[in-house]
């Protein structure tokens, strides 16, 4: 991935942004106690007390082994990878999925379409891709990462729809131009392909896909890095995190 390297010139290349020439300027709390956590009892050997665990230390419980496992597959398997997760076809998630997609961009449509435009769903889309540019820069990228929070910031983009100057499209050249120089060389033509569309609705649907799998790319990109470290200390981090789950269940394995 190439998003280390960005951050030197990124005043330059990110100069012109949608807006640029207007005037306008930049104008849950857990409150639950501990005590009212469901809990459960997990059964010790016979003639022992059983244990009562609250949703927090399962969950921990849970995580401990799973992160044992993962841990492990890394070390002995060299091919391991992240894969983007896809319900299975003619199953009900896949279908809710599809049906959730189609009404998003449909509705987007309908509201860019509107007289005059409507750009509540457009403002949130955009709020979206700010998003996912925090997951795919790593955090010395902080100049670009400033510039894409200035660029797309909620409040002004929603400035300029309210004014009636709000360019979608120029937003959508904005994003395309920032993943163009990031991503990983295998993208350079799903990234190409974003210029030659035209409609401004499947430009974004496009661009989230892109987004999507360049999000991944970092992730095995880390998990890459991270690999030799991991086979040096996999065994003695096995190790700590069985002792952790025992301490949630010292009676023995369930």
């Amino acid at each position: 991935m190439d998003s280390s390297g960005s951050d030197g010139n990124c005043s330059d290349n990110f100069s012109t942004s949608p807006g640029a020439s207007s005037t306008m300027s930049r104008e849950r709390t857990d409150s639950e106690s501990s005590d009212k956590q469901a809990r459960f009892v997990f059964a010790g050997i016979p003639g022992s007390a059983p244990k009562v665990l609250t949703m927090n230390e399962v969950m921990d419980c849970m995580k401990n082994i799973q992160n044992m496992t993962l841990a492990h597959e890394i070390a002995i398997n060299p091919e391991f990878k992240l894969e983007p997760f896809e319900p299975p076809q003619n199953s009900l998630e896949r279908r809710v999925k599809d049906m959730v997609h189609k009404a998003f961009w449909n509705l987007l449509r309908e509201q860019l379409s509107s007289d005059p435009p409507c750009y509540d769903h457009a403002i949130q889309l955009l709020t979206d891709i700010k998003d996912y540019f925090d997951h795919i820069f790593i955090h010395n990228n902080k100049r670009i990462l400033q510039r894409i929070a200035e660029v797309l910031d909620a409040n002004l983009i929603r400035q300029q729809a309210e004014q009636g100057v709000l360019d979608f499209r120029a937003y959508a050249n904005f994003v395309i131009d920032i993943m163009a120089k990031s991503c990983a060389p295998v993208r350079d033509e799903q990234i190409a392909k974003l210029r030659e569309i035209e409609d401004v609705v499947e430009v974004f649907r496009g661009i989230m896909e892109a987004l999507t799998v360049m999000r991944l790319d970092v992730a095995n990109c880390f998990l890459e890095s991270a690999r030799a470290e991991v086979i040096a200390n996999s065994v003695e981090y096995e190790k700590h995190k069985f002792k952790e789950y025992l301490k949630h269940y010292t009676e023995g394995i369930i």
